[in-house]
């Protein structure tokens, strides 16, 4: 900010930057970080914190030149649901505020609790952020809706900060919005409608892509840093993103090796009949806030979607692997005429291609798991017994043992099916069963007075292995190994058939998984029946199904013939239900579940084939002609924001290279029955592609990549 002096020469005065925070636990992104509401605030106020001034030094040696600060956050008001759950999969009508004159007796949408910071009025004194003190207040617990008539009279009152920012004395303004799966058209309308008066125009960064596309169109706001979706992202991450971002914007630099000292204070004003709480903690040696905060445990869901990048990873490398051995056997072969060589070669991918496709992805299920059902955190450097139960470095090593064992018994469905099971689903029932079993044999050698060693021992070692020894005696290993196998075989048009699995000792034992592989066989029998009356309705009717090289009218099939017109069907079907919030409840857990434990060419997934092509490419399309078509010319209301351009540019860059951030072209579909029927007829006709020539892809990728993975190039291309 420039004023004058008494010489009348400009002078930079001092620019102090603090934050408003506005969101929720979000939809897809409900397990990393966003269940610890204490957690996620004070991460952002630290990465906050590490914004410096650029020009420092010069600014010490001018008298004149005071300079730029970022205090952190100065007001927050963040929701989060009870259950773990993202406010995505809750409807209109349960999360909706509740108006004066409803019935107080009706209660609608799930529990959650409100918090916030900075609102003096509501948290006693001392609530403003000062003296290196973060104070966040426990505002309500209640049904959604009684919390979302709160959220909104909040909202309001940070609106009214945010309007009288221009005569402030330039200390604590807010200078920007982090939105983290905000509701910008009901809950946060006053603040964003604020923000985006001529007199403000502060910039908005955070993650959400179907709240941020809103933010944009709506209200034109500039949408800057790594804005957009956060699947499988954690809090700092998202955080550092934003810092960086936001420090850019102000002419700062973000300073990783800060290390910014705060307590924070929790002001709790939900315990009916009692006074406002404060619990006041300190940071430890490493720099991390220990908060005793309740447990809020994330859904299965949402862990098996934090694993994204174990998958990703794996199914790129098995698809390099493939690659890089069908060149090398032919390269060995012509140069070498040493069998030994070849063999040992083989081996060697043979081992590593058992632990990406059997071992990986169960464990790392069942590590994510265990930690984030661990419940309260705790002091790990306390020597009592009984706090080993909420030490990380314990759980790791039970949930690593546990998941192995268990991803080892779960490839038995490979013997089982003909198609290859799945170790995902055992990993995540195995790293469930973690926290409640260490809880309990902690409580056993605590009762016992059974040494800190030989506890550790037991809860590190002997859990891991025992958890994972039921998983595989009960036969639930194998059970959803195959159960895994299943959900393949049918979302690519594959026969279900048994294999010739037979236990090899008849034991005891081995009772429960002959028992649950009878199961499995009468319902895979069952299944394949279906389908091959399908086979024959189609062998008489051809007509109105697609055959391609795979699948031909005769008597023996491996692949299930695709009526024409099913993947149009499909296509148009995925971009509905990601707009109603079904991507990430049940697009993208059938996405992981497909690409578990598969391998070679086929290790990626057809339904993610159709998420690029249906969802990823055509939002990257909108996009594209927006930019080429600026918003600009149309003389649009609060063009000097440049929010849509801004939008469609972070989307269009996003997309290409990152696979992500569908939700952006979502606003432009609403406003034109063109756009939106466009975007239908074109994520049709790709998926019906798709689905005839059984292309297999993912999205999460940059495009080149996504087409290399594939198993039908020329079909993806």
């Amino acid at each position: 900010m420039l004023t004058r002096n008494g010489d009348g020469k400009d002078v930079t005065t001092a620019s102090h930057h603090s934050v408003a925070f506005v969101g929720s636990s979000g939809g897809g992104t409900a397990t990393l970080g966003h269940t610890d509401p204490i957690d996620v605030l004070a991460t952002v106020h630290r990465e906050l914190l590490r914004i410096r001034d650029a020009n420092c030094e010069e600014a010490s040696e001018n008298k004149n030149e005071r300079s730029k600060r970022s205090l952190g956050l100065g007001n927050a008001i963040f929701v989060s649901l009870h259950d773990g759950s993202g406010l995505d999969s809750v409807k209109k009508a349960d999360w909706m505020p509740r108006k004066e004159g409803d019935d107080v007796n009706v209660e609608r949408g799930p529990m959650a609790t409100l918090y916030a910071v900075g609102f003096h009025d509501i948290g006693g004194e001392g609530n403003e952020n000062e003296g290196g003190v973060l104070h966040i207040t426990k505002v309500a617990r209640g049904h959604l809706s009684e919390i979302n008539r709160r959220v909104k009279y909040l909202d309001e009152k940070l609106a009214d900060r945010i309007e009288h920012r221009r005569n402030n004395d330039n200390n604590n303004n807010i200078s920007a919005i982090i939105s983290m799966s905000s509701e910008p058209i009901v809950l946060h309308a006053s603040s964003f409608s604020a923000a985006s008066s001529p007199d403000v125009y502060i910039p908005v960064t955070g993650s959400g892509g179907t709240s941020l596309s809103q933010i944009a169109s709506l209200y034109d706001l500039h949408i800057v840093g790594n804005s957009g979706g956060s699947v499988a992202s954690t809090t700092l991450t998202k955080a550092k993103g934003w810092a960086v971002g936001l420090a850019k914007e102000w002419g700062m630099r973000y300073d990783g090796s800060c290390d910014p000292r705060f307590d924070v204070r929790l002001n709790d004003l939900c315990d009916v009949g009692s006074s406002a709480m404060t619990v006041s903690t300190s940071l430890d040696r490493n720099g991390s806030d220990v908060v005793i905060q309740e447990s809020i445990m994330p859904t299965l869901k949402s862990i098996l979607e934090a694993a994204l990048p174990s998958f990703l990873l794996v199914s790129v490398s098995l698809r390099f692997m493939d690659t890089i051995r069908n060149g090398a056997n032919g390269c060995i072969e012509g140069t070498y005429d040493n069998s030994d060589i070849i063999c040992t070669q083989q081996t060697t991918f043979s081992i590593v291609e058992y632990a990406l496709r059997h071992i990986v992805h169960g464990t790392t299920c069942c590590i994510l798991a265990a930690t984030s059902r661990r419940g309260k955190q705790s002091n790990a450097s306390s020597t009592d017994n009984n706090n080993s139960f909420g030490d990380q470095s314990t759980i790791l090593l039970a949930a690593s043992l546990a998941g192995i064992i268990t991803s080892a018994s779960a490839s038995q469905a490979s013997d089982s099916l003909s198609e290859n099971g799945g170790s995902a689903m055992t990993g995540l029932i195995a790293g469930s069963l973690i926290p409640p079993t260490m809880k309990f044999v902690s409580n056993i050698c605590s009762r016992f007075h059974v040494t800190a060693t030989m506890t550790n021992i037991l809860l590190g070692g002997g859990v891991g292995v025992l958890v994972g020894g039921f998983m595989h005696l009960s036969g639930l290993a194998l059970g959803f190994g195959s159960l895994t196998g299943v959900i393949r075989s049918l979302m690519r048009w594959k026969m279900v058939e048994m294999g010739n699995y037979t236990a090899t000792e008849h034991s005891m034992f081995l009772l429960p998984q002959i028992w649950i592989h009878r199961v499995i066989r009468g319902v895979s029998g069952l299944i394949a029946s279906i389908q091959r009356h399908l086979c024959q309705i189609s062998a008489s009717q051809g007509s109105y199904f697609y055959y391609s090289s795979a699948v031909s009218p005769t008597t023996n099939f491996d692949w299930v013939p695709v009526p024409i017109g099913l993947g149009f069907l499909h296509g148009c079907f995925m971009v509905y239900g990601s707009k109603i919030g079904m991507y990430h409840s049940l697009f993208l857990p059938l996405i992981l579940l497909e690409m578990d434990s598969a391998g070679g060419k086929e290790s990626a997934s057809i339904l993610g084939a159709m998420d690029e092509c249906a969802l990823v490419m055509v939002c990257a399309g909108i996009c594209a002609a927006n930019l080429i078509a600026s918003p600009y010319a149309r003389g649009e209301r609060g063009s000097e924001g440049g929010g849509r351009e801004s939008l469609s540019r972070q989307a269009l860059k996003t997309n290409l290279f990152c696979g992500d951030f569908i939700e952006a072209a979502y606003p432009y579909m609403e406003k034109s029955k063109i756009i939106n029927g466009s975007s239908y007829l074109a994520a049709g006709l790709s998926s019906e592609i798709l689905l005839q020539r059984r292309v297999l892809s993912t999205a999460y990728l940059p495009l080149p990549l996504a087409i290399w993975i594939s198993n039908d190039r020329l079909g993806m291309g």
